[in-house]
């Protein structure tokens, strides 16, 4: 901005604001030119009566005018016309009425929470797989997530989706969703997360969980019907599987193949891995609690956490963290009975 002389233009452009001083005083004299006005127009209604009438006329109209008041560097209209709503001329030079942006804001802000809050809203399971079902093994009891009805549309072979640490079986649902398409499909919660119930929760060695998904595939066509037709001395028979696992689930898939190959745990004709490298996923069990516990404990909804597990890019497809979050939280009521917040599982 350019400094300088008052050229009656203002700085760059701009228009100076009025003198108060100078404001006041052309409104006293206005006030007196107007009785002065009224004086005459009076003393020459007794020369000429077409005179007066109109002079009465013009004078009532200006007396009844609402002149401008100074307010916050504007011109605001006082009387009838500031309570018009549209005034396209302001009356002695002032300004029709400031909108109230307080209002519109306020609902601007309102709106913007509510799609903000919709963008990171929950989806349902069911909207990703056919059947949620729970298989018990032992004492421990496995939440099962089952895609593709008919084994006659989608022929023998199974996907088993094993899902990586501190996630759940939803994590596969978008994957899911295509895959049943053209195949059946079983994801199951891991031993600690999601909603599966296990006497003991903290057991994560490989040794462990790779036991864990022999034991439930095993269960989880013993307990259901999805087995295929033949069945073996009265046992129903696991079918073709090709296994595939997300990160520390592709580091157990890597085991379990191998495994199943040498003791026939499992049929296991295919197997694929995703965003894995299996010493570091294994070496990184024995730091899996100290690993969550760096991340907030718990958050007041569940918009909230799906939004941190998207912007944290623990989970970058959104759609994934809107299904696969809330398994791994709980809901807990604080001290005051009224206010809940939502806490890691794990």
């Amino acid at each position: 901005m350019s400094g300088g002389k008052d050229d009656g233009v203002g700085v760059d452009g701009i228009a100076p604001l009025p003198d108060m001083a100078s404001m006041m005083a052309a409104r006293t004299g206005r006030q007196r030119d107007r009785v002065n006005n009224a004086a005459n127009n009076n003393n020459s209604n007794n020369n000429s009566s077409s005179s007066s009438n109109s002079s009465s006329t013009t004078t009532a109209s200006a007396a009844a005018r609402p002149r401008p008041r100074f307010a916050g560097g504007l011109l605001r209209l006082r009387g009838s016309a500031a309570a018009s709503s549209n005034s396209s001329a302001s009356v002695g030079g002032g300004l029709p009425p400031a909108p109230r942006l307080g209002l519109r804001l306020g609902l601007g802000r309102r709106a913007k929470q509510n799609n903000h809050e919709s963008r990171f809203a929950p989806l349902e399971w069911n909207d990703y797989f056919d059947e949620k079902t729970f298989v018990d093994v032992e004492q421990d009891r496995f939440c099962c997530y089952w895609a593709g009805q008919k084994r006659e549309a989608h022929g023998p072979v199974v996907f088993v989706l094993v899902h990586g640490g501190g996630h759940s079986a939803l994590s596969w649902a978008v994957a899911a969703k295509t895959l049943k398409a053209t195949h059946r499909v079983l994801a199951f919660d891991m031993r600690g997360h999601g909603y599966t119930e296990c006497q003991d929760e903290k057991d994560f060695s490989s040794k462990r969980l790779v036991q864990d998904i022999f034991d439930v595939v095993r269960a989880f066509f013993a307990q259901t019907d999805k087995s295929r037709a033949s069945e073996d001395d009265g046992h129903k028979q696991v079918p073709p599987i090709v296994i595939a696992g997300h990160s520390l689930g592709g580091a157990l898939v890597v085991r379990a193949a191998d495994e199943a190959q040498r003791t026939r745990a499992l049929p296991i004709v295919g197997m694929a891995v995703v965003d894995v490298v299996e010493g570091s996923a294994l070496k990184a069990l024995v730091h899996m609690r100290s690993i969550v516990s760096s991340i907030p404990k718990s958050f007041p909804t569940l918009e909230r956490a799906i939004q941190w597990v998207f912007r944290s890019r623990t989970v970058r497809n959104l759609e994934s963290a809107r299904v696969s979050t809330r398994p791994q939280l709980v809901e807990h009521t604080l001290a005051d009975g009224s206010t809940k917040e939502w806490r890691w599982r794990l």
